[in-house]
Order: C-alpha cells, then structure tokens, then sequence
C-alpha cells in the first residue's frame, strides 16, 4: 500500500514480497505501507519481504529523502503502529539521497505523537542506510524525532545494523539510528545479535539502544545486547533520562518484552500455539502476560482454547478464520529483570488462520512378497506418506480370497495352495502398495508327519512277535 491518510486501520495483513521504491519525489517504502501520515492505524500485520527506497528524488528541484521500513517507510502525525513484525530475512535498505532512514519496522518515526507499541525485529536481514548526506538505521526504527514515541518493543533478530557513505549523520542503534527533539524510547530493548557499525559522516555514533541522541529526549527503562556495544548512545547531546541497562544475550531470553499473535496454518485434528513471545520463550511468558479473552470467528473450522501464556488452535475442517485476543501486557522492569505489576497494557490482538489438510503423497508396504503354507498368518504393515498426512487411513484386500485372505489389521492367512496379491490403498484411492503371496501345501494334522512311517510299523510286528517266542 502507498500512503495511508487520515482514519485508517490497516489490520492483520502480511507481505512476504519484495518492496522498492525509487526515483520519486521523496522514496517511501515499507512492507505494509509506504507512508503513514495522520491518525490512523497499522495493527497486528507482518513483513517476510524485503524493502528498499533508492535512488536519488527530486522534490522541486531539490533533493529528497529515502524511507525504508519493515512496516511503513515513514509515520507522523498521531498515527499508531502495534503488534506488528518484521520477520524472516527481510533485507531494509535506503540508499542514495539527501537523508536515508532505515529500521526494522519504520525508517522514520516523526513529527506530532505517532506511537510504535508492542511490535519486534526478528530478521536476520540485514538494515542498512546508505551514501548521501545523513544516515539512520535502527533495529527498529531510523529515526525517533520530533516527539515521537517506541514503547515496550524490542529488536530481537539478527539483523546486521549498519550506516556508511554519508558526508554528515551517520547513526546506528539497537533500536534507533537517532532519539531527538522531544522523542521516547521507553519499556524497550535492542537485544539483536548483528553487528552495529557506523562509518563516515563528520557526526558519527553506533550504540546499543541509539547511535544519536540530541535535544530534550528520554531514554527510559530500556536495555541492550552488552555484547554488541559498550554504550547504549553511540553520540550523545542532550539527553533528559538514559535509563539503561547491558544484558547477556542469555539474560535477555529469560525476559518477555513483545507478545503477538501468529498467522499459523493447522491441518484438521492438530492443534498449534498460536502466540508468538519476543525475546524470550513460552517458559517464562506467564510472569509478563496473561490472555484476558481469546474467540475466533468460525467455530466450524478450528477450536480456540486459552490459558494464562497460551492459546491453543485446534483444526476441525479446512477453512480460514480470524482469531482475536486481549492481553494484559506487563513491562518489563529491566534492571530487576521482573515485570511492573501495576502498570499493564492491554493490547487487542489479531491474525488469520488456515487449516488445511496435509496431503498423503505415497504408501509403502512392510514386504513386496512372502511365502505361506496352508492354514499360516502373518501380519503386514503398511506407512502412509508423509507421517503427518491428515488422512492416515488405509484399506486392505485380496486379489483371490480362496487362496489368501486379509483383515482391516492387515492379517494375511493362507487357505489354500496357489498366489494372491495383497493390496494396501490410501481412503483416497490416490496411493497403494502390493505383496505377492505364495502358498504351499502344509503338513498333516494326524497321524505321523516325519520318522518311521505306518507300513514299515506293519512290517515290524513279525519280528517283534519272533523274539517273544
């Protein structure tokens, strides 16, 4: 989508496809939008793709900029952007003009209160700002401006952060490439394993939660990879709060800072967890969340069950429906690594889910042939492919009865001398397998199947009667 204006709510979509923008009168390029201007909405949304804004704009005569995020490219003006994510390995470049801003959900947040709530980098892409006069890239953000506001997200891929090229600015963060003018960064953490660099530009800073901070701005409750930077502001003039603390990665994983909703894909009689928890795992989600309500919109084709840290799908028949959740959110009290009990945030999550049954691709039989004699059995075994086909069932028969019968079990027994072909199919019809039967005739059941046979018994009456005489 190009510009999102005015009251607008753009929910539960998802871009797995490459997005560039160039040559224009200012690039703009995001995953879900390319502009966000204004009071509206991007909810509940992901981006698998990658994202780029090149090339050098024109605007009047005068050079513009480049916007690259993962989300939207640029948000200002009141607008909001929550539970979203960039995923995958999305690639976020802004290359070539005037300014470029890059950052795993936004490439500039700016201007009159637009807020970034709940929302996470979990991209092994690489986030890169490039040449022209100023550069910004951020794990989550380019740059935060003008009292703009990033709270309780978090940066938790393995995206390489990176500026160079630029005559001016150059700035990377964690989360922020720059937090000027009146801007917030607070709640949220750069817990990324990439690289954060920062070459050329006669102001220059990389840091593990900003690369720059300038004027009256607030850095508050936040935390970064220790391992990635020794400081949490690459360039600092004028911060109010720096309020941060260096986590080991390991640290980090223990902590719940984002919790969002998956568009997952569940096939009938299966069940899925449905949420999806950043940095940290399912283990230690009920200390920082607990799920409020959980529905879905078509009981027909799955089942929605929640407790305090999970909701679970379960697949009835194939279909699409929505599924919605409220959770009470709990910040995460960074430097005693435990939640802030009294101040939660209840966030309303969304996403689509698919059931859709697992096709059966083949079937493949214990034995090609066997033999028997009459009045034997043995059992034959069959595997539908793959394991995890939805339908497992299997139908069994004898080309000649008279000879070979089989039960449901696949319990071949021998009647009478001669061959039959054991067959196994799939439900379907699509897929079977054979086992050739040989039957041989068997021994007698009376009188005496091996040594000295009745006759030569006969034969030695006489002389046993002899030696009593």
């Amino acid at each position: 989508m190009g510009d999102v204006l005015g009251n607008t709510e753009i929910a539960c979509c998802v871009n797995k496809g490459s997005i560039t923008a160039s040559e224009g009168d200012g690039n703009h390029s995001g995953g879900i939008a390319g502009s966000k201007y204004g009071d509206n909405i991007v909810t509940n949304c992901i981006n698998f793709g990658n994202v780029a804004a090149t090339g050098r704009a024109n605007y009047y005569g005068h050079t513009s900029d480049n916007y690259a995020g993962g989300i939207a490219g640029s948000h200002s003006n009141h607008g909001r952007i929550s539970n979203c994510v960039n995923s995958g390995s999305s690639q976020i470049t802004a290359d070539g003009c005037a300014s470029n801003y890059a950052g795993g959900i936004v490439g500039q947040n700016s201007v009159w209160s637009p807020v970034i709530i709940n929302c996470a980098n979990e991209s092994s892409g690489k986030i890169a700002a490039l040449n022209g006069n100023n550069a910004y890239a951020g794990g989550l953000v380019g740059s935060n401006e003008f009292k703009s506001i990033i709270d309780g997200c978090v940066n938790a891929g393995s995206s390489e952060i990176s500026v160079s090229g630029s005559g001016n600015m150059a700035c990377a963060g964690g989360i922020a490439g720059d937090n000027s003018e009146l801007a917030e960064i607070i709640n949220s953490a750069g817990f990324g394993e990439g690289k954060i660099s920062a070459e050329g530009g006669r102001t220059r800073g990389a840091g593990g939660i900003t690369g720059y901070c300038y004027g009256d701005n607030t850095i508050s409750n936040c935390a970064w990879n220790k391992n990635l930077s020794d400081v949490s502001v690459g360039y600092d003039l004028g911060t109010t709060s720096a309020d941060a603390v260096a986590f080991s990665k390991e640290d980090a994983n223990k902590l719940i800072v984002v919790c969002t909703l998956k568009n997952i894909t569940v096939s009938p009689n299966n069940t899925l967890e449905a949420l999806s928890f950043y940095p940290g795992t399912a283990e230690n989600a009920s200390k920082y969340m607990s799920v409020t309500s959980a529905d879905i919109s078509n009981t027909d084709i799955a089942k929605i069950k929640h407790d305090t840290a999970t909701i679970k799908i379960s697949g009835i028949k194939d279909g699409i429906a929505a599924i919605r959740a409220v959770v009470q959110m709990y910040p995460v009290d960074f430097k005693k690594m435990a939640p802030i009990i009294d101040n939660p945030k209840e966030l309303s999550l969304a996403s689509i889910i698919t059931v859709s049954s697992i096709p059966v691709t083949g079937i493949v039989i214990s034995e090609k042939s066997t033999s028997l004699k009459i009045g034997e059995s043995k059992t034959l075994t069959a595997t539908v492919e793959p394991n995890d086909a939805t339908n497992q069932s299997i139908i069994w028969s004898s080309s000649n009865e008279k000879v070979v019968t089989v039960d449901e079990n696949g319990k071949i027994t021998a009647v009478a001398e001669g061959t039959a072909t054991i067959t196994v199919m799939t439900e379907d019809g699509s897929f079977s397998a054979e086992c050739q039967v040989d039957v041989a005739a068997g021994g007698s059941s009376s009188g005496c199947a091996s040594g000295v046979g009745a006759l030569a018994l006969l034969a030695l009456i006489p002389l046993m009667l002899k030696r009593k005489n």
